[in-house]
């Protein structure tokens, strides 16, 4: 952080001199930058091959990005399973195929250090170090608090879900356009993960659940990772997100929204705590990860930041996690409903087959008393349905993982790692592959809704043949609950909706987003 806060003296010192800082800054940055490189190409051996590249600040940055299916099958196919690539800044290895296992099961590549070089969160929303919430730390809290409670949660998450997609689409007496699909799916997952994050009350919360809905496109908009330039300076793009993190009104005005709904309701749960073993208490403990983080995971002592702040950090990195990945995953897989209207009455009558006629058609049954937890299991081609959705999406190079020990790590082919390296994971290649992939439809470039079926590969299997989850160590350990609430979102909208694309439907193959787009026309079912 000293450098950090050298480079705010330099910016902020006599404004008549700001341009000489600034090209100071920019000098010394670039030629610790080239040092670095030389440093690099120096220690990496030539025991990989390389994709050529000409300018060493960009690399193939501006060819990957241009088209990056392209460039993945290109140098995939000339260079084999590993390879290097100079792409973000600095030269990165690749792997695929059975690789990638001796990348994500090994505890000396950390995904959290690779990460955070070029889109840490932490730094985005302005947490301190001091604060010392970890990804360990947020596993533990995921699997604690969601994963070993999730079928006592799914009747409330199921119900706010319904209630959600209400709010989103109104009443619907006459047909309704909407500009998209994610947005009404991000409200109703903002509001059903708030009902397991703070609570039954809070999720009524509208200001609350608006922050929770936007708290990510806003720090989205106000860092972008597109800027091929700062890639190459790792120091100055910490620096900075540590500002944006630090002085963005947009982000400050997130933060002030859930902390001025957590407050009231944090103090009284404190209170609630000191009290709980007295006598004439009135108190009843809440069931959500709000309150388990208070219990098990309270402000780190000789911590400057305030408890309220603390737990509304808490709050931002789980909506990270689990609201944008989740709408933008339930996105996906409706656009290839549309885009493939056939499945509909497939899914339709897989649904009259698990439930029956009498439950799905009455409109007095609650949706939280028809979509349990172990009734949406028994959806078998919704589930194959959503694994290919996921399979076919547009990942490339993914998962960054840093070689966090002091020593070489060595590949089974020979292929040298040496401290704080970075790998990605050849996502495309892997989802792709025909030896990995092990299904008697084949043909990989097209999406099939029912591959899955009676393979015994769930859309929650993670493996060397579907990555979306990561793998290993670093499998998400909420993807449960999370397929779950994807799941139910449809079988929400195909039980009481109809839809169909009133124009074109879009499914981007670049890097800049993975959410599909297309107007849809929604109607309700008499």
């Amino acid at each position: 952080m000293n450098f950090y806060k050298w480079l705010v003296f330099l910016l902020n010192y006599q404004r008549q001199r700001r341009s000489e800082c600034i090209l100071i800054t920019v000098v010394l940055a670039s030629s610790y930058s080239l040092y670095r490189q030389w440093i690099e190409r120096k220690t990496l051996k030539r025991d990989c091959p390389t994709v050529p590249y000409i300018n060493p600040f960009v690399g193939s940055t501006l060819e990957y990005r241009r088209n990056p299916r392209a460039f993945v099958e290109k140098y995939s196919a000339l260079m084999g399973p590993v390879f290097r690539c100079h792409i973000f800044g600095s030269l990165h290895t690749i792997v695929s195929g059975s690789y990638v296992r001796e990348i994500l099961f090994n505890k000396n590549f950390s995904f959290e250090d690779g990460t955070s070089k070029r889109f840490d969160v932490a730094l985005l929303i302005g947490m301190t170090k001091t604060e010392g919430i970890t990804l360990a730390d947020l596993r533990t809290v995921i699997v604690k608090s969601v994963t070993v409670h999730m079928k006592e949660y799914t009747p409330r998450v199921v119900h706010y879900l319904d209630v959600g997609l209400r709010e989103a689409v109104g009443d619907l007496a006459e047909p309704k356009e909407l500009p998209n699909l994610f947005s009404m799916v991000q409200h109703m997952i903002a509001k059903a993960s708030a009902s397991i994050f703070v609570g039954l009350e809070l999720c009524e919360n509208e200001n609350l659940v608006e922050a929770f809905r936007e708290v990510t496109t806003d720090v989205g908009l106000s860092f972008r990772m597109d800027n091929v330039w700062l890639d190459r300076f790792i120091t100055l793009n910490k620096f900075r997100m540590w500002y944006i993190g630090k002085f963005s009104s947009l982000i400050q005005s997130r933060k002030s929204q859930i902390i001025e709904a957590l407050k009231p309701v944090i103090d009284k749960r404190m209170e609630g705590i000191a009290t709980k073993d007295s006598s004439d208490t009135t108190w009843t403990r809440p069931n959500d990860i709000l309150q388990y983080i208070i219990e098990d995971h309270p402000l780190p002592p000789n911590n400057k930041t305030d408890k309220y702040t603390y737990f509304a950090h808490w709050m931002i990195v789980l909506v990270f996690v689990s609201v944008f990945t989740t709408s933008e995953h339930a996105t996906i897989v409706l656009y290839r409903i549309l885009q493939h209207p056939e499945t509909i009455d497939e899914l339709i009558k897989e649904q009259k087959e698990i439930y029956g006629d009498d439950i799905i058609l009455n409109k007095n049954n609650k949706s939280e008393d028809v979509f349990t937890a172990d009734s949406v299991k028994k959806l078998t081609k919704l589930d194959s349905l959503c694994r290919e959705a996921l399979r076919s999406k547009n990942e490339y190079f993914q998962l960054p993982h840093t070689n966090i020990s002091k020593q070489n790590i060595t590949l089974s082919n020979g292929v040298i790692i040496p401290p704080n390296h970075d790998v990605l994971v050849n996502f495309w290649a892997n989802h792709h592959d025909e030896e990995l992939q092990r299904d008697t439809i084949g043909n990989y470039d097209k999406f099939e809704p029912f591959r899955y079926v009676g393979m015994g590969r769930p859309s929650t299997k993670v493996g060397d043949d579907y990555l979306v989850f990561g793998e290993g160590k670093h499998a998400c350990p909420g993807r449960w609950f999370a397929l779950q609430e994807i799941k139910t979102i449809v079988s929400l909208l195909i039980r009481d909706y109809t839809l169909k694309p009133s124009g074109p439907i879009e499914f981007p193959t670049d890097v800049k987003t993975g959410v599909p787009s297309g107007k849809v026309i929604i109607q309700r079912k008499m």
